[in-house]
């Protein structure tokens, strides 16, 4: 292999050229109180990345969802919830679709 195939080859590696490929890469952790925390956690649902938020207890190690993702999706009128990023406070879900900015009673 020349030099510039080598090069090449290298380049695609890189983060900038390879995030797509990886899951759960740099995931977002936010923590609720002192051993409470929730972050987005990644999957392949066949060529769309799927995202399902988990609330992990730090005392048990217990994860389990941090709301009802397929409640939430049917009300906003999907198959899959469509953001990647939201805040959880006092059973109040903030999320951004579309450019528009919702609350969710959990």
């Amino acid at each position: 292999m020349d030099l510039l195939h080598a090069y090449q080859a290298a380049e695609k590696l890189l983060p900038w050229n390879a995030g797509h490929s990886v899951l759960n890469g740099e995931p977002n952790i936010t923590w609720l109180d002192d051993t409470h925390f929730y972050y987005g956690k990644e999957s392949r649902d066949g060529d769309k990345i799927r995202t399902e938020f988990v609330l992990t207890d730090c005392e048990t190690g217990a994860c389990t969802p941090l709301f009802d993702h397929a409640a939430v999706a049917a009300a906003l009128g999907k198959e899959m919830i469509p953001f990647t990023a939201c805040q959880f406070q006092d059973g109040i879900l903030s999320f951004t679709d579309e450019d528009t900015r919702y609350e969710y009673d959990t």
